[in-house]
């Protein structure tokens, strides 16, 4: 069995594409053979419906994903800092500037070492929690298929402040792959990101001038959900077209499409092997400690959605035209600092053990990466997103599992 039932070997090799970042030969053999076999088709479908390219290499193939907006919280696995990502780019320009070299292994010392020279003095090897960024980055490169540790320890790395010493070194091969991972963002994209903040209502647009029905799928296909107040244009299209686009989503992927008044989003009926990350990751990465069971981690969320719910039914919170509910973020934390003294108990021993700051901060990132929360701005405003509207939690007198 794939994973998939039914689905075609062409559907197969659609969702391998949505589903990771590279596709090499070496790390994804079965998923590079299908995308080989229908590379044609599969490069016409992603163009006709999204405007993205399928970049094909001797052995490797890359869907140039490009989202509709700059979201925040929505992460790779495994980064968790914003350390981290300045760390996962600096290494990409190393790998960059490597290209084309015989030699196709670095140690980590010396990479950390050029890092910290271009960086300037925003990394440093100093500081433990520098080189756990460090190192969290690394790893994502290594899940990614373009990096293999073959000596040394990287966690002795990280707790020897003195790197001189020998036996903290750790040795990697560098694929050739790695430079294949760097996107050209044109300067007014970044511009606007620059100028954007973080906790803004609606993010920047990186979509340029794709078509709305192109915007539309794009919001679709990387999740989690199409708001209508992120692009009015697109939605309406989407709205349109639901059947046609609904139909195509099934025929080609097996997914289901749901249209409601102020939102859009897709369920999927089907996932294989390396789903998830790409996608709404609920869990953490590979071997990450002190991060919450996924079922778990979702009590809260749930709970938290129903009482805003609850607040708009008996009138102390308003939906404005697009569907979103404006609430303080001081709200928000009385709200779940409530459900934590009346339900933590029932919500596993990793989020038992969490101070409150370390609490609201996992429940806050997820509810963003589910689609469900924007903010806080700079004045500490936030917006429940009309998908929310939907989560639905409660604990029965009987069972403490929630569903």
């Amino acid at each position: 069995m794939n994973g998939y039932g039914i689905l075609s070997e062409r559907g197969i090799a659609l969702a391998d594409l949505l589903d990771r970042v590279l596709v090499t030969r070496r790390s994804s053999p079965e998923a590079y053979r299908r995308i080989f076999l229908h590379y044609p088709s599969l490069q016409e479908w992603f163009r006709e419906r999204t405007g993205w390219r399928l970049t094909r290499w001797e052995d490797a193939f890359r869907l140039e994903r490009v989202p509709p907006r700059a979201f925040a919280g929505r992460g790779l696995e495994g980064l968790r800092e914003p350390l981290d990502y300045a760390c996962f780019s600096w290494i990409l320009w190393f790998a960059a500037t490597r290209a084309g070299e015989v030699q196709d292994w670095f140690a980590l010392s010396d990479l950390a070492r050029e890092v910290q020279e271009v960086s300037g003095g925003r990394f440093t090897l100093e500081m433990r929690s520098h080189r756990e960024s460090f190192v969290r980055s690394l790893r994502l490169f290594q899940l990614l298929g373009v990096l293999a540790p073959y000596a040394g320890s990287e966690e002795y790395w990280v707790s020897r402040g003195d790197q001189a010493d020998a036996h903290a070194e750790v040795l990697y091969d560098l694929a050739p792959h790695a430079p294949r991972l760097l996107a050209a963002v044109g300067e007014e994209v970044l511009q606007n990101i620059g100028r954007a903040n973080s906790g803004q209502k609606v993010p920047p647009s990186l979509s340029g001038e794709a078509r709305p029905l192109a915007r539309a799928w794009r919001a679709l296909l990387l999740g989690p959900a199409l708001w209508r107040g992120d692009d009015p244009e697109a939605f309406a299209a989407l709205v349109k077209q639901a059947r046609e686009v609904e139909d195509d989503l099934y025929d080609s992927l097996g997914w289901h499409l749901e249209v409601g008044r102020d939102h859009a989003r897709v369920w999927r009926s089907a996932t294989g092997p390396g789903a998830g990350g790409l996608l709404v990751d609920l869990g953490g990465g590979p071997g990450e400690e002190g991060t919450p069971h996924v079922r778990y981690s979702l009590h809260p969320v749930l709970l938290l959605a129903g009482r805003i719910r609850e607040d708009v039914a008996d009138g102390r919170y308003t939906a404005d035209a697009e569907g979103a509910v404006r609430v303080t973020e001081g709200d928000l934390r009385d709200h779940l600092l409530g459900l934590a003294k009346a339900h933590r108990g029932q919500w596993g021993q990793e989020m038992q053990k969490m101070g409150l700051e370390q609490l609201f901060g996992q429940v806050f990132r997820l509810m963003r990466r589910l689609g469900f929360l924007r903010g806080p701005d700079a004045d500490g405003t936030c917006w429940v997103l009309p998908g929310a509207a939907g989560a639905i939690g409660f604990y029965d007198e009987q069972r403490e599992e929630l569903y």
